[in-house]
């Protein structure tokens, strides 16, 4: 028992950690951290509750029992949108996202009346163990377990198509950033589908086969501890925190901070990007330098391609433009040329990439 107390302890101790650094003020600012820092938080607090339940220590905090019922709900919603936020440059959350959120709330609001009761109430619940009447309890209970299921399992589904479309729609980030990003997405999903398959299975034979099996619930939760030990792991030692992942292999010389201040100046102050010719060549010209260090510099640099590069300030540029009152005359297309597209097709597709919407969407909010 002191075995699996200390494996509890070590997955709590992974979980909080992760959960403090992700919510720190330097990396709180990335909405992919935000998810997945409530992902971790609820399994976490899960297994807190799991480590006082077999340490007999509930009975000082009962308010605790039940209340990861409904927060389990926002797992897939949380893990869809850690995803997205990792794909989609500069995503913007929705007020009609919030639907995602529905099935939580729904039911939180069924089990108001059980969170009301008092503690002691809740800990004689707890304690009154009736051998005839447990099956029966715990197959009521398979409803839920198979809700969370088949909510996680579509949220899996889904968000592995849509992250098979997103790399092979392409976003102009470098290879190595959509490689490494890709890799960890992917393996991300499959972990937590085989978390939630895993679930269904062993509440599935407690519920209907043999609910005496108490060794089921410590593997569940031990998997749950493997579960955020994993993730932890994989953000803190191979992902490294969205956007800062990238190390540079070589100390930055003198001459390349100039060079960087030069590419800077040029997009920022005389706005070369609005030159819809602008390519590698013609910027390697401006810079007195080659193409084939140029694109190297700015994946190393700037983490992300040439076109990934002229493309996000143009799009900037035009968020400014679509919200600008006294460029209302202009039409979408008007706003591409004015920022370097030469087709509304063009541009359209690239909005979307940077900012999860098309600019028709992005006018209307």
């Amino acid at each position: 028992m002191e075995f699996i107390s200390l494996l509890y302890f070590v997955g709590i101790f992974n979980g909080l950690l992760l959960v403090a650094i992700l919510f720190s003020p330097k990396f709180v600012k990335y909405k992919a951290n935000l998810f997945l820092g409530f992902f971790t938080l609820i399994i976490t607090g899960y297994l807190f509750e799991q480590f006082l339940t077999i340490k007999e220590y509930i009975a000082s905090m009962p308010h605790l029992i039940a209340v990861f019922v409904p927060l389990f709900l926002l797992l897939g919603p949380l893990y869809y949108f850690y995803v997205k936020s990792m794909i989609v440059v500069e995503y913007k959350f929705k007020i009609i996202d919030l639907l995602h959120f529905a099935p939580a709330l729904i039911c939180l609001i069924m089990l108001i009346p059980y969170f009301i009761l008092p503690g002691e109430v809740k800990i004689q619940q707890l304690l009154s163990f009736d051998i005839s009447t447990r099956h029966e309890k715990d197959s009521n209970k398979f409803p839920y377990h198979l809700i969370f299921f088949i909510q996680s399992m579509l949220y899996a589904l889904f968000t592995i198509k849509y992250l098979d479309k997103k790399i092979a729609w392409g976003d102009g980030r470098s290879t190595r950033m959509i490689i490494s990003v890709t890799k960890w997405l992917r393996v991300f999903s499959i972990v937590f589908i085989a978390f939630i398959s895993s679930y269904i299975l062993i509440f599935s034979y407690i519920s209907f086969i043999d609910f005496l099996v108490f060794e089921l619930f410590w593997v569940y939760n031990l998997l749950t501890s493997v579960f955020v030990c994993f993730i932890g792991f994989w953000t803190i030692s191979k992902f490294e925190f969205l956007n800062n992942y990238i190390q540079k292999k070589e100390p930055v010389k003198t001459e390349d901070e100039d060079l960087k201040n030069k590419i800077t100046r040029l997009f920022e102050e005389s706005n070369i990007f609005t030159d819809s010719e602008l390519n590698l060549h013609k910027l390697a010209q401006l810079l007195d330098t080659n193409t084939q260090y140029l694109s190297k510099y700015i994946n190393n640099n700037f983490n992300c391609s040439f076109s990934f590069l002229v493309n996000s300030y143009r799009i900037s540029m035009s968020k400014k433009l679509i919200k600008d009152p006294s460029k209302s005359h202009l039409s979408l297309l008007g706003i591409a040329m004015e920022v370097g597209f030469n087709t509304k097709n063009t541009f359209t597709r690239a909005f979307r990439k940077h900012c999860g919407m098309t600019p028709s969407e992005y006018k209307k909010t």
